[in-house]
């Protein structure tokens, strides 16, 4: 359609309508349980990830599907050390559209085949692969499948996974030449990029 609204408006019409659909009275305060996505705690093990690369010297960040002002109160909450947040509203289309993607590539100044991406979400790591990222796709087993849109496979992992997969040894030092890192938080969807120069 080509049209435009940003997560806010997607998530409150969301909710709306699964309440309609589900026969509930809309609540008067229907704007406070939109906006709880922002207070949901990280995933087991997400943080020790993120510090982990972090202090390997891997640039960490968000690329989420939420607005500006969700990303802003969601990161704030998690008091993660990221150094780059990046919202689809620049792009203004959503994950997996490959406007969304590149906004990463922008903001580090790094090949697409030098981002990692960790991501929950089979839709987001077809995507992410198809744009060339090096996906880490969470998963409680060794059992995943991908839409079939012929994207290539990611590496299932888990949280406490993730800083070797990108470059961080458990001396808490990056000792490869190019390696990507990668991070997340609520969502589970991010990039992250080797420190270049700092």
């Amino acid at each position: 359609m080509e049209q435009w609204v940003d997560f806010d408006v997607v998530t409150r019409e969301a909710l709306r309508s699964t309440l309609a659909d589900l026969g509930v009275k809309e609540p008067a305060n229907l704007e406070a349980f939109a906006d709880a996505f922002t207070g949901l705690p990280l995933a087991d093990g997400a943080g020790e990830a993120v510090r982990a690369l972090h202090d390997a010297g891997v640039l960490t960040g968000i690329l989420t599907n939420a607005s500006e002002r969700m990303l802003s109160g969601a990161a704030a909450a998690a008091d993660l050390p990221f150094d780059h947040r990046l919202s689809v509203d620049a792009a203004r289309r959503f994950k997996p559209h490959p406007s969304v993607y590149q906004l990463a590539v922008d903001a580090t100044g790094l090949p697409a085949e030098g981002i990692g991406f960790v991501t929950a979400n089979g839709w987001d790591a077809a995507g992410a692969g198809s744009f060339g990222f090096r996906v880490a796709w969470l998963r409680p087993g060794n059992s995943a499948t991908l839409p079939a849109v012929g994207a290539p496979l990611p590496t299932v992992a888990t949280w406490p996974e993730i800083p070797a997969m990108f470059g961080a040894s458990a001396t808490g030092t990056n000792d490869t030449p190019e390696a990507p890192g990668a991070s997340s938080e609520r969502e589970a969807s991010a990039t992250a990029a080797r420190k270049t120069g700092r």
